[in-house]
């Protein structure tokens, strides 16, 4: 992704070593980090700024936490809000495209 952007975003990696023997489905956070990059690191190479991606594995008892982050636009206040709330209805399928077209209209 990045020799097709140009080299235009850094990535970091953070990896617990307790993590290295573990095994995860295929693909796990190649969906995450595309997303950081068409709404995070994107905005900012249409403003020929360079952008980096933080991916960070941990193991939290049992449990592998995956943490992507980027440092472009944040996402507004409202969008959040809408976000938290169909997360607390339970309703996080049916929000998750309106979502994700929020976003993409954001950027």
């Amino acid at each position: 992704q990045n020799i097709m952007s140009e080299n235009s975003f850094t990535t970091h990696w953070d990896i617990d070593d307790d993590t290295l023997s573990l095994h995860t489905v295929k693909l796990t956070i190649q969906p995450l980090v595309e997303n950081a990059l068409k709404h995070g690191i994107k905005p900012l190479i249409n403003r020929r700024k360079k952008g980096s991606i933080d991916i960070v594995i941990r193991k939290k008892d049992d449990l592998v936490e995956f943490t992507i982050t980027n440092d472009g636009p944040e996402v507004d206040q409202d969008t959040l809000a809408k976000l938290q709330e169909a997360l607390d209805k339970g309703e996080f399928e049916q929000f998750y495209h309106k979502w994700i077209d929020i976003l993409g209209d954001r950027v």
